[in-house]
């Protein structure tokens, strides 16, 4: 099964991936497929950047195929912020949800908090 590398960026909080020359992306299409042989040294790696307080708290994940994390919890930080501030500071709280089949749902709606 393959995996990824997640952590949080220390300056700003953004869920992060372990990119394929090492560093750290935004986008998990961008992230860095690791094989259980390689795991054990990419996460060290891993652990380094955030011994540097690059990112913190960063550990292996498993992906599909399709590249989408197994595990809710971590579909949900793929997909970026649930919380984001907009024009006046109204805040747009979004809810996104996968199934682990791989098709699209939504566990909520948009709507903007007053």
């Amino acid at each position: 099964m393959a995996q990824m590398i997640i952590a949080n960026r220390l300056t700003d909080g953004r869920t992060v991936f372990l990119k394929e020359a090492g560093g750290w992306v935004d986008a998990i299409d961008d992230a860095r497929l690791i094989d259980e042989a390689t795991a054990g040294e990419w996460l060290a790696a891993a652990k380094r950047d955030e011994a540097a307080n690059l990112v913190v708290e960063p550990y292996l994940i498993d992906v599909g195929d399709d590249r989408q994390p197994l595990v809710w919890r971590e579909q949900i930080r793929a997909g970026g912020p649930t919380v984001l501030v907009g024009a006046g500071g109204a805040a747009v709280v979004r809810a996104r949800a996968r199934s682990r089949s791989g098709s699209a749902g939504r566990a909520g709606k948009l709507r903007r908090a007053k």
